[in-house]
């Protein structure tokens, strides 16, 4: 898709049911055919395909999480976001063998464009806004694992989709995708866990042109902005992720755990004593451990080192 759509094509397309908001100004085949996409929507029963919705397989130690929905441009629905944290427990459980998670979306348009419209609770009912509840859950299980993540963004990030590909540790697209945060356009707010780590990514006024001006960026301002940190061509967007997650294989699993775990302390406005601690007690773990012997090993003899994650 090209970088340059107007906003209300973007709420048009990806947000069915809200398509006389975005009316203005486009032509009436897009209008029809937001309305036909609302009724298609609002149609469909909850439980509709979604056990097939999301595909888990495993490459050596590098697990691929795929969200598979590109009719409804890959977005989520509570069933699948269900599903998605249990497939990363399952991985997490596993983590003498997965040493790395690719997340990605299924086609070439979407990697993810939020929250399914249909499953929206009402605003003013008393589980309004459950929905942003269960992303924070979502994202915040993304951040806080032991494992690393690599969004392979291979379509436009929107929404709930923007921020579980900022959840991720390393984010790659291509030069045709587009980022957006655009509750404000919708009269809803962001969960706060996207707000803090687009802030913390960014900076507040990155931050402050995605999510009060509500319209998408290209990738390119995206990579400007910090939100990527990789750029390939379309068709090698999930070369580049597996190449990047490969490089992560490699190295110490207590290293690059340890090292994960210590940016997300230091990345809380305040550290605790209790957060200083745990950094110590990390520190101490991992060089005493076999693989701190190995590493060294490895290099003074020149020879790859074998890392056993003890």
């Amino acid at each position: 898709m090209s970088s340059n759509h107007d906003v209300s094509d973007h709420i048009s397309e990806y947000s069915p049911g809200l398509s006389d908001m975005a009316s203005d100004g486009l032509p009436d085949e897009l209008s029809d055919a937001a309305s036909d996409r609302a009724s298609e929507l609002l149609g469909n029963q909850a439980g509709e395909g979604e056990n097939n919705n999301i595909v888990l397989h495993r490459d050596g130690s590098i697990a691929e999480l795929i969200i598979d929905r590109p009719s409804m441009h890959n977005s989520l629905t509570p069933k699948m976001i269900e599903t998605i944290v249990d497939a990363i427990n399952s991985c997490e459980s596993d983590s003498s063998s997965v040493s790395v998670i690719i997340i990605s979306g299924s086609g070439e348009r979407s990697f993810c464009t939020g929250y399914d419209v249909g499953e929206l609770v009402s605003g003013g009912s008393e589980n309004a806004g459950v929905e942003r509840e269960r992303v924070d859950v979502l994202t915040e299980k993304i951040r806080s694992s032991s494992l690393p993540f690599v969004a392979a963004v291979n379509g436009d990030a929107i929404g709930a989709g923007c921020d579980l590909a900022l959840a991720c540790d390393l984010r790659v697209c291509h030069d045709g995708v587009r980022f957006g945060m655009p509750p404000v356009r919708l009269g809803v707010l962001s969960g706060w866990g996207g707000v803090q780590r687009m802030m913390q990514i960014a900076g507040r006024g990155n931050a402050s042109e995605l999510l009060l001006l509500g319209r998408p960026i290209s990738a390119m301002r995206a990579y400007e902005m910090g939100l990527v940190n990789f750029i390939a061509p379309q068709s090698a967007v999930m070369e580049e992720a597996r190449r990047l997650a490969g490089i992560i294989a490699a190295n110490a699993p207590l290293s690059v755990s340890g090292t994960k775990r210590i940016m997300n302390i230091l990345s809380q406005d305040s550290i605790s004593e209790a957060g200083k601690e745990e950094i110590r007690d990390i520190h101490s773990r991992v060089w005493k451990s076999d693989d701190a012997a190995e590493g060294p090993l490895a290099f003074r003899e020149k020879r790859k080192p074998v890392f056993k994650g003890r």
